[in-house]
């Protein structure tokens, strides 16, 4: 992060609510989350892109642990069906 500089905003009682319990949900901080909505609204990118993309995200992490898991169990029959390859006799 680049220099930052101290401003006040003044906000509804809602909005700040809801930043606050968004900032939690993603284990962020209230000024990081203005930070990265003035970031995304610079750049022209809508609050509803911001919300499918962290959706997708999501969704992409939990499938790769899925298939984590999948792949383990998978290895882990490969594993045994070599070792019993091996004590075979040639």
């Amino acid at each position: 992060m680049g220099r930052t500089e101290r401003i006040q905003v003044l906000l509804e009682c809602q909005q700040k609510r809801q930043l606050e319990t968004n900032a939690r949900v993603r284990g962020n901080s209230v000024a990081g989350e203005i930070r990265r909505a003035v970031g995304a609204y610079l750049a022209g990118v809508a609050a509803r892109e911001l919300q499918l993309l962290d959706e997708g995200s999501r969704r992409a992490g939990e499938h790769l642990a899925d298939m984590t898991v999948e792949l383990d169990r998978l290895n882990g029959r490969l594993d045994s069906a070599f070792a019993k390859l091996s004590r075979r006799p040639a």
